[in-house]
């Protein structure tokens, strides 16, 4: 958005930059909506106005504003509003998001917005954004929020999120010079998203980790662990990993070595996160009721000290004060999936599927039982 021209002394005592009032109105309210991505009622937009801009203003006159407000806004396609009984709802949209990266950052690059001089207020309105971080904000607290409680737009905005990072890495490359001859050499920046030639690479290091295995083991053991939909998305990796981390200790303990393996990573439909891996070598771990309470205790471990667990087996540049923070929401955490086992009695821990692989005549890897998703469809029942 082209920031526009001063517009008398008034404006250059409001603002300490060029931005028209009305325009600063708007930015405040979606930046207000941005925050609540489920949306806000004019009552609470109005009450959050009149704190920030307009303390003096009468209710009729900062409901009157907060309407009209919505009323261009949602012209401009930014918000959606719709009326339920006597209250008006309003809830940001994609376009609104975009605007906001899109355009704070170049009001950023002047001084902060200062609502002081005549507006009254006693606090300032921080818009130091840069669309980067506008994006990567978006991401972590969708990334911290519990999975049960993704909405649609937690859905769109992820999928937006993900196709802004591809846009910003289109053109990015990796820069590398020689210390010696000072020769910089550019390599293009590639991941398994944006180049054809790596994803084959990823596929062809897949299948040959298929045929050495295929050419030193006949059996194996299939697992998928999934937790409960309760937990936020990164800390669901995080126990994830340290589940399987304690698996393969115990393994090595039982079996004298660590059996080999694949993982694959796959969200449900839901979002919910959850790990399938295959143990080459070894046609035993436990029976599922056996493994399932096993799991469910490192579930409560991994809990009681998350901020240590994390990093010792995940990210080992924790600092204190972060692994105290962690070890805190670990607690919370914890209390929430105790009630979950109390409230889902048929829930005993974190087991989807556990079964014997083998070869067949034709050398190809068949499951011994058959996952929930291929019964029915046998012909499927190989990898």
């Amino acid at each position: 958005m082209r920031r526009p021209p001063l517009n008398g002394s008034k404006l250059r005592d409001n603002l300490k930059f060029a931005i028209s009032k009305d325009h600063l109105e708007e930015a405040v309210v979606l930046l207000r909506l941005r925050e609540e991505l489920t949306g806000l009622t004019v009552t609470q937009l109005a009450r959050f106005l009149r704190k920030k801009l307009y303390p003096k203003a009468s209710k009729r006159e900062i409901y009157k504003k907060v309407h009209r407000i919505l009323d261009k806004l949602e012209e401009k396609e930014f918000v959606k509003t719709k009326t339920i009984g006597n209250y008006r709802f309003a809830k940001i949209t994609l376009e609104g998001l975009r605007f906001l990266a899109e355009t704070l950052p170049e009001w950023s690059k002047q001084a902060e917005v200062d609502l002081n001089n005549r507006l009254g207020c006693t606090k300032h309105l921080i818009t130091n954004y840069r669309a980067s971080r506008e994006w990567f904000e978006i991401a972590i607290r969708l990334l911290t929020k519990p999975v049960e409680r993704f909405e649609p737009i937690d859905k769109e905005l992820l999928v937006l999120n993900f196709t802004t990072w591809l846009e910003n890495i289109s053109d990015k490359v990796l820069v590398f010079m020689d210390p010696e001859t000072r020769v910089v050499v550019t390599k293009p920046y590639r991941t398994r998203f944006n180049s054809p030639e790596y994803i084959k690479l990823l596929l062809a290091k897949y299948d040959e980790a298929w045929k050495i295995a295929s050419e030193n083991y006949d059996v194996g053991v299939f697992l998928t662990v999934t937790l409960p939909p309760i937990f936020p998305l990164k800390i669901e990796q995080y126990l994830l990993s340290y589940i399987l981390h304690r698996l393969r200790n115990w393994l090595k303990r039982r079996y004298g070595f660590t059996p080999p393996s694949i993982v694959g990573n796959e969200p449900q439909e839901s979002l919910n996160f959850h790990k399938h891996i295959v143990f080459f070598g070894i046609s035993r771990i436990m029976d599922k009721r056996e493994l399932t309470l096993w799991l469910d205790d490192k579930v409560i471990r991994f809990l009681e000290n998350m901020g240590h667990h994390i990093q010792k087996t995940v990210n080992n540049r924790l600092k204190p004060e972060e692994v105290k923070v962690f070890n805190k929401l670990g607690k919370k955490l914890l209390k929430r999936y105790l009630r979950y086992k109390k409230k889902h009695k048929g829930y005993q821990g974190p087991v989807n599927w556990i079964t014997k692989v083998y070869k067949d005549e034709n050398g190809k890897w068949v499951f011994e039982n058959l996952p929930p998703d291929l019964q029915g469809n046998k012909k499927d029942g190989t990898f």
